[in-house]
C-alpha cells in the first residue's frame, strides 16, 4: 500500500523571505578566528516500525538524508564548534538531544536543547539514512539540505540555504519548487534544464507517476535532478 501524500498549509512568501534574509545577514556578519572543531558526535539507530512517513526537522545546522533498502533510520549527528572556547562548545554541545518519537504514522527526528543559529557558536550536520519507500519531509530554520534515493512523496521547507535533490523521474507525479530569493533550477532525466522565473522564482513541472516533490525556499539555490 503506497503511502499518502504529504499535506501541509502553503507558507506564506513573506514569512520565508524574512527567515532567508536573516540567515544570510547572520552569515555576512559571523567571522570566526578559528576553523570549525568537532566537538560532540552521537550515531544512532531507530527501528520504523509501521511508519510511513518520516519528518526532520532541525532549528540550526545542516542536512543530508539517504535513501536505503534498510527497515531501520539510522542517524548521524556532528556538532563542530566555531570559537576558541572549545569547553563551553562542548558543555553547550551536551545539552543538544536527539529526539525520535512514532506518531500516527510519521517517525519524527528532531533535535532538542538547540541554539539559534550560531549565536552561541556552535554548527551541526545531521546525515539520516531511512528505508526509500518512506514519505520525507523536511523543515529547516536554515542550512545547506540534500536528499538522494528516495522514491516517496518529498517536501524540503526550509528558510535560506542550497538544496540539493535527486529523485527517479518515472515515480514524480509533479515537481513544485519556490524561491524566494536565489535561483531554482529542475534537470529532467533527458538533460534539459528548466530553469525558474518570476518573483518568488517558480518552477512546475509533471510526469506520470504518484510521488510529489514540493519545494519551497526563502533565499539560495535549489537545484532537482530527475533521474
Amino acid at each position: 500500500m503506497s503511502s499518502p501524500p504529504l499535506h501541509r498549509p502553503p507558507s506564506p512568501l513573506l514569512r520565508h523571505l524574512g527567515r532567508g534574509l536573516l540567515l544570510l545577514a547572520l552569515g555576512l556578519g559571523f567571522v570566526s578566528a578559528t576553523q570549525a572543531e568537532e566537538v560532540r558526535r552521537v550515531e544512532q539507530s531507530y527501528f520504523a516500525g509501521d511508519a510511513e512517513r518520516v519528518k526532520v526537522r532541525l532549528t540550526f545546522g545542516s542536512l543530508e538524508v539517504i535513501g536505503t533498502t534498510d527497515r531501520d533510520a539510522q542517524v548521524e549527528l556532528i556538532i563542530d564548534c566555531r570559537r576558541e572556547d572549545l569547553d563551553k562548545c562542548r558543555r553547550r554541545a551536551e545539552r543538544i538531544r536527539l529526539q525520535p518519537r512514532i506518531s500516527r504514522g510519521t517517525l519524527h527526528l528532531n533535535l532538542k536543547n538547540t541554539p539559534r543559529g550560531q549565536a552561541q557558536g556552535l554548527g551541526a550536520t545531521m546525515k539520516v539514512r531511512i528505508p526509500r519507500h518512506l514519505g520525507l519531509e523536511i523543515d529547516v530554520s536554515g542550512g545547506d539540505v540534500s536528499v538522494h534515493g528516495m522514491t516517496s512523496h518529498l517536501e524540503i521547507d526550509t528558510g535560506g540555504g542550497d538544496i540539493e535533490a535527486t529523485f527517479p523521474q518515472d515515480q514524480v507525479e509533479y515537481v513544485k519548487i519556490d524561491v524566494g530569493f536565489g535561483s531554482a533550477d529542475l534537470w529532467t532525466k533527458d538533460g534539459n534544464r528548466i530553469e525558474g522565473s518570476g518573483f518568488p522564482k517558480s518552477i512546475t513541472w509533471r510526469g506520470t507517476g504518484t510521488a510529489r516533490v514540493e519545494v519551497d525556499l526563502g533565499g539560495g539555490e535549489a537545484e532537482i535532478r530527475l533521474q
